[in-house]
């Protein structure tokens, strides 16, 4: 698994010792602008769920980010390096969007839980105002629906639909390519696609 690397040269970063660090696909490192190092950040299993971790390669220490007792995944770093947006399991069919500090301070609620609607892959955009992420809706009928991506501006309080996967491309891991535009990757039928909002 290759991590997601920040705009910065990481250089000096060898993560290919560092594979007992989270699990694939939820690992990623970032530069932090206020401390001038990278920082590498992950979801560990716990006795009871799973947290979200930093780890500082260059001091070796692990900064656990949430307590273990939940079911949190997906961790991004802001741009900055300074925050971490991630999802968090409420029940069996429903999560809400959180975010941390980098130095596990002032952990809140971004978008709050509803039942029957899992949010996952959070994102934030280069400007630290919005977040990206993929919400399915689920019913006992049904099942899961098509995927879509949304977009929650932060300090508006407001959520966009901006893409619905029915008949279309299954979107996985949208991201902010600048502050208008997100891409993400997408399965069609048997072949990947990446495309661009």
């Amino acid at each position: 698994m290759e991590p997601v690397l920040s705009p910065e040269p990481e250089s000096e970063l060898d993560l290919t010792s560092q594979d007992s660090l989270g699990e694939a696909g939820q690992r990623e490192v970032r530069y932090n602008t206020t401390s001038g190092t990278s920082l590498i950040t992950f979801r560990r299993q716990t006795a009871t769920g799973s947290q979200i971790v930093t780890f500082n390669p260059v001091t070796n220490v692990t900064t656990a980010l949430t307590n273990g007792t939940n079911v949190d995944n997906d961790p991004k770093f802001s741009w900055d390096g300074q925050k971490v947006v991630f999802s968090r399991l409420v029940g069996s069919n429903s999560s809400s969007i959180m975010v941390v500090d980098a130095n596990g301070s002032n952990l809140t609620t971004l978008i709050p839980s509803t039942a029957n609607r899992i949010l996952y892959a959070p994102s934030f955009s280069p400007d630290g105002r919005k977040i990206t992420y993929l919400l399915l809706n689920y019913s006992a009928s049904t099942g899961y629906s098509a995927a879509q991506i949304w977009v929650y501006d932060i300090n508006q309080k407001r959520q966009t639909r901006i893409y619905d996967s029915t008949g279309a491309a299954t979107p996985r891991n949208p991201q902010f390519l600048r502050s208008h535009s997100i891409g993400f990757v997408g399965q069609y039928s048997s072949h990947n696609l990446i495309a661009k909002l």
